[in-house]
């Protein structure tokens, strides 16, 4: 993914001035509010998933 050089500056910067918050350290979700039954780590990337068991609701 190739981010605009807005984004990529903005994010920098949040980054650098401790308001960033990881959501992956790179084997779990340690900053993530969100559903887990929705939200796991696989290969170090954020994977989100759904089963006709487990549907999501609208922002999880």
């Amino acid at each position: 993914m190739v981010l605009p050089p807005v984004l990529l500056a903005a994010s920098v910067g949040i980054a650098e001035s401790g308001q960033f918050t990881p959501l992956c350290d790179g084997d779990s979700l340690p900053g993530l509010d969100g559903d887990r039954n929705h939200w796991s780590v696989r290969d170090g990337a954020i994977v989100g998933a759904t089963s006709k068991d487990k549907t999501a609701r609208p922002n999880s």
